[in-house]
């Protein structure tokens, strides 16, 4: 448990959920051949500019990904 989490944990008191909430993994899913492939790929690519992806094109992109659902 992560230093704030464990301040979080020692607020809650007696709150039965948030101290489960906070003692829950952050995924409990193996990870899969293509999410392996995908950060691997994204790694490559930050690596090769330095850059990430802008924020309002990250929108963009989930904008035009929700009109065509």
């Amino acid at each position: 448990m992560s230093g704030a989490a464990r301040k979080l944990f020692v607020e809650a008191g007696d709150d039965p959920v948030l101290a489960a909430f906070l003692r829950a993994p952050v995924d409990d899913r193996p990870e899969t051949d293509e999410e392996r492939a995908a950060v691997e790929a994204a790694k490559a690519a930050f690596g090769a500019t330095g850059q990430g992806v802008p924020h309002a094109e990250v929108i963009a992109a989930l904008g035009r990904r929700r009109s065509a659902e």
